[in-house]
């Protein structure tokens, strides 16, 4: 989960563009928005955009993104939940893009060989 957690960090620094803030200036359990982090609304869709790219997670029910969206720690959790994994933990092919989280594989060719694990 400690990878999960600071690759999620590195991702949200990448995806808006925060400038001058490493995985280690973000506190796992800080709020994301208001405090914390400061993020506002337009944030949370580049949030549930890295979720749909990186991981192939959609949300199913948008009511819940209040609290998935809370702390870092919370959308890891939900996504180590609702995570599409390769069986057997291991990278479909040699050169696969993403061999940690591999829901990343949707353009990979061995897409229909995977398993959703909850």
């Amino acid at each position: 989960m400690e990878t999960l957690i600071f690759d999620l960090k590195k991702q949200i620094i990448e995806a808006l563009n925060l400038e001058d803030v490493t995985p280690d200036d973000i506190d796992t359990n800080a709020p994301l928005f208001v405090e914390g982090l400061g993020l506002d609304s337009i944030d949370a869709l580049e949030l549930i955009v890295l979720m749909e790219k990186q991981y192939g997670i959609k949300l199913e029910d948008p009511g819940k993104s209040k609290e998935i969206f809370r702390s870092v720690a919370t959308m890891a959790d939900y996504i180590s939940k609702n995570l599409v994994r390769c069986a057997g933990w291991k990278p479909c092919i040699p050169t696969c893009p993403a061999p940690r989280y591999l829901s990343a594989h949707r353009n990979c060719e061995k897409w229909p060989v995977w398993l959703k694990i909850r």
